[in-house]
């Protein structure tokens, strides 16, 4: 799994939910019963709801940014075309491009 340096991968955050989850499920099972419990059973699943989307959007949008910058990259990467004065052969400069590209399709 790919994360830039200010992203928490997802799967870590999902195994934080459920181990926040069951923490505090255990605390109302201690503590509560009939319809306190119940109630405060609805209370943590809307808790648990609204972190789980929250980790959704983050996910989202660290994926856009990651997918920007591949296309910058690639951009940048066509920007720089040989012309006759490069120092770099063009069938070496091709060759480098098209694998350049075959990284980029794991992000697209």
């Amino acid at each position: 799994m790919r994360a830039s340096g200010h992203t928490v991968p997802f799967y870590d955050s999902l195994d934080f939910s459920a181990e926040w989850r069951l923490e505090e499920q255990e605390k109302i099972d201690r503590s509560l019963s009939g319809a306190e419990r119940k109630a405060a059973l609805c209370q943590l699943l809307d808790q648990e709801t609204q972190l789980i989307g929250s980790i959704g959007r983050h996910k989202q949008d660290a994926d856009a940014e990651n997918r920007y910058k591949s296309v910058q990259g690639f951009l940048d990467k066509v920007n720089r075309l040989p012309d006759k004065s490069a120092n770099i052969p063009y069938h070496e400069f091709i060759y480098q491009f098209l694998m350049y590209i075959s990284s980029l399709r794991a992000w697209l």
